[in-house]
């Protein structure tokens, strides 16, 4: 990319971010970052639950990746414990390789995280067992932080978890190219896989309508359009109550300046593989 198209786009992303602090002053999104989420949601999730209280917790993450850029590899860092579950076979045995690689480094470490590494493409009806199956590894009946990004059933595998547990902080895709004013809401069987076109996921409305009758209010969504944040019923007054046309934000994928995706030394788990130890789980 060229100097010329990068001053354009950080000049494009602060006036946003002036109009979004004009217009919600108290918005979580003002305290984006990236370290290793895929956009901002670093300094996001890291804001809500310094305002939440929660310094060290614990989270299950459906739909992990590979492990180097995720909603929760910061939480690592961080001495966070979690469940990490993915469908996907290549990724999970990447996380493996990670893990024998360091495998003699990692024992010179005092690491206060677990987290549990499942391999499972994960349903409604199957989404609950599974992440009772990774929190019992971790002797936890209860979590703090829930993120979903499975680019299809999302909010039918969030409502399915919440039938059992009542996590302080979600994160969850929506469809930003429905609008601010739709309601819709994504239904498939439990198959589906996302085929790489605009068929995936709910509209943000829809995503805050499905998850109110569970006690979940939305408090923001990130810079770029493509994950909200919704807090329980008892963190509710710690946050400025905005309307969701004002916390909406449109598909701005591709006009995000160069910070967001950070060059430097090539990306590993090294880093949480010193601050947490990972198992592998068979459900």
């Amino acid at each position: 990319m060229d100097s010329e198209h990068l001053v354009a786009l950080t000049a494009n992303y602060e006036l946003f971010r002036r109009r979004m602090a004009e217009r919600t002053p108290d918005n979580p999104a003002l305290h984006g970052a990236k370290y290793y989420s895929q956009n901002d949601e670093d300094g996001v999730i890291e804001h809500i639950f310094d305002v939440v209280g929660v310094d060290r917790g614990t989270f299950v993450e459906i739909g992990c990746g590979h492990g180097i850029e995720n909603m929760t590899a910061y939480l690592c860092l961080k001495g966070w414990s979690g469940v990490w579950v993915d469908a996907n076979k290549e990724f999970v045995d990447f996380i493996r390789r990670q893990c024998a690689d360091f495998a003699d480094e990692a024992a010179l470490y005092d690491r206060p995280g677990h987290v549990a590494v499942i391999e499972k493409f994960v349903t409604p009806d199957s989404v609950a067992s599974t992440a009772k199956a990774g929190l019992a590894a971790l002797s936890s009946t209860q979590f703090d932080f829930l993120s979903i990004d499975i680019d299809g059933n999302d909010l039918a595998c969030g409502q399915a978890i919440l039938e059992h547990y009542q996590p302080s902080v979600i994160c969850m895709e929506y469809n930003s190219i429905l609008g601010a004013r739709s309601d819709f809401v994504f239904r498939t069987d439990g198959g589906y896989r996302w085929q790489r076109d605009d068929y995936m996921g709910c509209s943000l409305r829809g995503l805050t309508n499905g998850l109110a009758p569970f006690g979940y209010h939305l408090v923001a969504c990130n810079m770029t359009g493509t994950n909200a944040f919704f807090v329980a019923e008892r963190y509710r007054e710690r946050f400025t109550p905005y309307e969701i046309d004002e916390l909406f934000v449109p598909a701005r994928y591709y006009e995000i300046p160069m910070h967001f995706h950070q060059a430097g030394h090539p990306r590993t788990l090294k880093n949480q593989l010193a601050c947490a130890t990972f198992e592998f789980l068979d459900t």
